[in-house]
């Protein structure tokens, strides 16, 4: 974790757990390497991932929470 912090999302903007994560894939028999970053914001208030960044290419999309509804 790096940081508890505002964040804003189309939903809103909630106090977050932001989550810093590197990684790193050692291709098979020298083929070189790759490495990328992700960030995820995890709002306690929400229950669940609220935004998601990440450098890979080809990988998951980034996305922020439209909305929401507690029950």
């Amino acid at each position: 974790m790096q940081a508890f912090e505002d964040v804003k999302t189309q939903a809103g903007t909630f106090k977050a757990y932001r989550i810093f994560r590197n990684w790193a894939l050692e291709r098979f028999e020298g083929r070189g390497s790759t490495s990328w970053t992700q960030v995820v914001w995890f709002a306690p208030e929400v229950k669940q991932i609220v935004k998601f960044t990440s450098t890979q290419q080809g990988g998951p999309p980034e996305f922020e929470l439209a909305s929401y509804n507690l029950k």
